[in-house]
């Protein structure tokens, strides 16, 4: 059964390795079904340090959630495969 994801603004975004990759700063939601697409992190300094580019948030594609807590909300995979791709 899948499960529907809520708002997940303001959470703090925790990569496999326990790496504090940002905070959300909003949901990207498909407009017409409100299905969760991805989330738009705003990246802490040693995040954006570690992708080498000035960028301040990043667009994390919803398949790559592994859960969502009340505080905070964790990939099922490190960053650096992240910024890989």
């Amino acid at each position: 059964m899948e499960q529907t994801i809520t708002s997940t603004a303001g959470r703090v975004v925790i990569d496999w390795n326990n790496f504090q990759v940002g905070t959300v700063k909003e949901d990207a939601r498909d407009p017409k079904t409100r299905e969760l697409r991805g989330l738009v992190v705003a990246l802490t300094e040693d995040a954006r340090s570690r992708t080498g580019t000035s960028e301040q948030t990043l667009i994390i594609p919803a398949s790559y959630i592994y859960g969502v807590r009340r505080d905070q909300v964790t990939l099922d995979r490190s960053f650096d495969e992240i910024r890989k791709k």
